[in-house]
């Protein structure tokens, strides 16, 4: 089960100043959170997981932002040794989202 907050994290346009780069900030957030290398039915783990095409379309679809924001993503406790995202991880990852989830 995951462990989930009773509160989304709140970023507001003020806490987004610095444009986050998804080859620098955000793919390697994405390896550190989710890969675990076994392959498809772990989960987040999949392979969809390493295209930037496919996180995208998460992210327009509201799917992405919403494992970000209820800590469901990554899953904790897991098998993988994969930690729990702290709130500036979350905070990146919301404000890339709302700069449009570029792919610079």
């Amino acid at each position: 089960m995951a462990c989930a907050k009773d509160k989304a994290m709140e970023v507001k346009p003020e806490d987004c100043v610095e444009i986050i780069s998804y080859s620098e900030s955000i793919e390697p957030l994405i390896q550190q959170s989710c890969a675990t290398n076994l392959g498809p039915g772990t989960g987040c783990h999949d392979n969809w997981i390493f295209e930037y095409e496919n996180v995208r379309n998460s992210v327009q679809s509201g799917a992405f932002g919403n494992v970000i924001e209820t800590s469901y993503m990554p899953t904790i406790p897991n098998n993988f040794n994969i930690e729990p995202l702290t709130n500036k991880e979350i905070e990146t990852f919301l404000c890339w989202i709302k700069q449009g989830a570029l792919n610079n």
